[in-house]
């Protein structure tokens, strides 16, 4: 019905949306699942949302059922906030998934025999991992900070990114040090704007303290990888005019990595790794097969910005980069020490 009405979908849809839409299609008739809702842009600029469905009636051909709805101003307004609520958990989410990785890996023995004590405290560490993700949140609550939203995203100001900073340099940055330590390691804890590691340009100034990395300075990790210390690296970055700036962890890391020329990056995330249309983890993409995968929409959400930032390293010297689910134990020593490894690797075609 509507403006839809005996249209095709190629002639409404953008060449991306309409080629996610027969991907999606054929998901749904090789089953099992039999439903999808996803959002798309209609060629005029205009959004929808579109629930498909795949139905086999008893006495009639298989066919599938389209229902598109216009996402009104209060649906982006909803949609801004669980964005912004999902930026804030990710902005945790990814230095705690690497604490529990590193606690895993502290608990399968790997740099030896724990205590009774010392394992009890490491699973208490591991159990209060998930509590952190709100903990920003919480404060900007506290402290009566209200948020607000350019084309759906997130600004920064200058009180927030005190807040962030305080959380992810601080508390964040330091339990994770003291978990290393507490097991033998020799951590030291430091942030993007330590010896100017990470000097970032504001892209998008509307968008606030948020920056973007363009000239990493390894220099002082050298230092601290000469002394077998362990770098742990807040993701925050400094303006040239030297404000605070935060970053996205998976940028961070990508352009640390490509800075360093590492052999492989590792992002641990809490999901098993990049899948395809059938929802099954793809272990091994080409940066090729990676752009088509989202080209065709199914790579999307929080996946992008982890396969943006791999191709991103691998542009940039990482001759590998690695997706792999931080809740699993030994993701790492699996990844690094067995020929199947863990997760979704992508790198250029050998």
């Amino acid at each position: 019905g509507g403006t839809w009405q005996d249209r095709r979908a190629k002639d409404i849809l953008t060449d991306s949306d309409v080629r996610a839409l027969e991907m999606r299609c054929e998901a749904l008739e090789e089953g099992p699942q039999r439903r999808m809702t996803w959002e798309v842009t209609a060629q005029n600029g205009t959004p929808y949302e579109i629930s498909l469905e795949y139905v086999q009636p008893d006495n009639d051909e298989p066919r599938f059922i389209a229902i598109y709805r216009y996402i009104t101003d209060r649906k982006v307004a909803e949609k801004a906030k669980n964005e912004f609520v999902a930026t804030v958990s990710h902005e945790l989410r990814t230095p705690l998934t690497s604490m529990k990785g590193a606690l895993g890996l502290a608990k399968s023995g790997a740099i030896g025999d724990l205590t009774p004590q010392m394992d009890k405290m490491i699973g208490m560490a591991a159990d209060n991992c998930d509590r952190l993700v709100l903990l920003i949140n919480d404060m900007l609550d506290r402290l009566g900070i209200e948020s607000t939203f350019v084309r759906g995203k997130r600004v920064t100001d200058k009180a927030t990114v005190e807040v962030v900073e305080a959380v992810l340099s601080g508390l964040v940055n330091k339990r994770i040090v003291q978990a290393i330590n507490a097991q033998g390691g020799k951590a030291v804890g430091i942030s993007g704007k330590d010896a100017q590691l990470m000097v970032c340009d504001q892209r998008d100034p509307d968008l606030g303290f948020v920056g973007t990395p363009v000239d990493v300075n390894p220099a002082v990790l050298r230092t601290l990888f000469d002394a077998e210390m362990i770098p742990v690296i807040a993701p925050l970055g400094v303006g040239k005019d030297g404000a605070t700036l935060n970053v996205n962890g998976d940028t961070a890391a990508g352009a640390i990595a490509a800075s360093l020329e590492a052999d492989r990056l590792l992002l641990l995330t809490d999901v098993e790794g990049v899948k395809n249309a059938e929802g099954e983890v793809v272990t091994e993409l080409t940066p090729e097969a990676v752009r088509e995968l989202t080209d065709a929409g199914v790579i999307a959400g929080g996946m992008i910005p982890k396969t943006e930032t791999a191709l991103s390293a691998i542009e940039n010297g990482v001759r590998a980069v690695v997706i792999l689910d931080g809740r699993v134990d030994n993701a790492c020593l699996l990844e690094l020490y067995t020929e199947k490894g863990a997760g979704s690797m992508i790198r250029p075609r050998r």
